[in-house]
């Protein structure tokens, strides 16, 4: 006699044991075709609960958000069953180099709203004219929209709900843009982080009012880069550390499925940085891994260096703030 139990995601009866579960055909497919790139899921219609509770996932199983929140509480998103290092970064290489190409290449369109650009639909980008120039600002903006369109082509925002899609970029946009930006600069030989064409991280104001310590202006531009150099760190490696950080599962405000999500891939990706390193440094790759998840603590260091001066530069220059449209954007960042 076929054994029958509980599907772990509907609770349909299934004789269909899968991955250590009862789950029956239907989840099973469901779960294996939201895994392919769809597009958004969209908000929950209901309460954000139609496959928790006992009784009220019968009630609306077309609700795409819950039911794949729901195969993720159950543990059906693994790292062995849906992912191949090689083909996540290769994978992932795509993406950056898609980023890197808009932030050099491209300006944003004089439509360009400020209130929305946080939500599910990409930002449109323009081709940039041959004299145009950007100061810091224009870069820092170009540097940050380029992060997010990034982070917005990943496979797993269309997962999160519209309110955790724009926590999920608020937490995780700037370490996004500062390590790509460090990584830039490292592979041109530099030992400082600066914007393209020379242009430096801080206003000519800054540096020729003398107000705010030269030590410090230069510990933001050397600390991440001369970690870099140290480490002697490679491409993949780098790509497999901006991972991590922008999967931090501890953003303010992200509603609990939210940061179970953030964690199972944050865990996936870890996973993969670690195999990389024993696959590539054997003996020595877990002194390897230690060293290149260091990494993350000199980012967060510099990050706080950052909002450091933004608070200095506010005080010790408030007549020479950026433009009102820079200002504008910033606010919906922070």
């Amino acid at each position: 006699m076929i054994k029958t139990g509980d599907c772990v995601v509907c609770e349909s009866s299934t004789h269909l044991f899968k991955h250590g579960k009862y789950l029956c055909n239907s989840c099973d497919l469901f779960f294996r075709r939201s895994m392919e790139p769809w597009s958004f899921f969209g908000d929950c219609k209901h309460s954000w609960d139609c496959y928790k509770v006992s009784g009220t996932r019968k009630k609306f199983p077309k609700c795409r958000h819950c039911r794949f929140n729901k195969c993720v509480d159950v543990g059906l998103l693994t790292v062995s069953r849906y992912t191949k290092f090689a083909d996540l970064i290769k994978y992932l290489f795509c993406l950056d180099a898609n980023r890197e190409h808009t932030f050099l290449n491209f300006s944003i369109s004089s439509d360009f709203d400020t209130n929305n650009f946080l939500d599910e639909k990409p930002t449109r980008f323009i081709k940039k004219t041959h004299d145009l120039t950007f100061d810091c600002h224009g870069w820092a903006i170009m540097n940050k929209l380029s992060a997010i369109e990034k982070l917005r082509s990943l496979d797993f925002p269309k997962y999160l709900s519209s309110k955790d899609l724009k926590y999920f970029f608020k937490g995780a946009y700037f370490l996004e843009a500062m390590l790509t930006m460090a990584m830039r600069c490292y592979f041109c030989k530099e030992d400082l982080m600066h914007f393209p064409h020379g242009v430096d991280l801080f206003p000519v104001s800054v540096q020729e009012a003398g107000k705010i310590k030269l030590n410090f202006l230069n510990l933001i531009r050397c600390q991440l880069v001369g970690k870099f150099i140290e480490l002697k760190i490679t491409r993949e490696e780098i790509i497999m550390i901006s991972a991590i950080a922008f999967s931090n599962p501890a953003v303010p405000d992200l509603s609990f499925t939210g940061q179970n999500l953030l964690s199972c891939y944050q865990k996936l990706y870890t996973s993969s940085l670690l195999q990389y390193c024993l696959t590539k440094y054997q003996q020595n790759g877990p002194a390897r891994f230690c060293n290149l998840v260091a990494v993350l603590n000199v980012a967060t260091q510099t990050y706080e260096n950052i909002l450091k001066y933004l608070s200095l530069y506010q005080y010790f220059h408030p007549d020479k703030q950026p433009c009102k449209f820079y200002q504008s954007f910033q606010r919906q960042l922070d």
